[in-house]
């Protein structure tokens, strides 16, 4: 995503659901945070149960 902030209120206003869970580690789930591995993402439910994850493209985690 070139721009996390406007995914991020768009699934927000398109109800999307976000995950409570704040594992060890990782930071909150449903809101857009640097993770351990250094993605910017968050993480979201869509209406009919799907988990998705969002990711700042400049901060993609290719492995290695």
């Amino acid at each position: 995503m070139d721009n996390l902030e406007q995914v991020y209120a768009t699934a927000r206003n398109a109800g999307a659901t976000l995950p409570p869970a704040e594992p060890p580690g990782v930071g909150p789930m449903g809101r857009i945070a640097t993770r351990p591995w250094g993605e910017r993402s968050f993480y979201v439910e869509d209406p009919f149960g799907n988990q998705l994850c969002f990711v700042d493209r400049g901060t993609v985690f290719t492995g290695g």
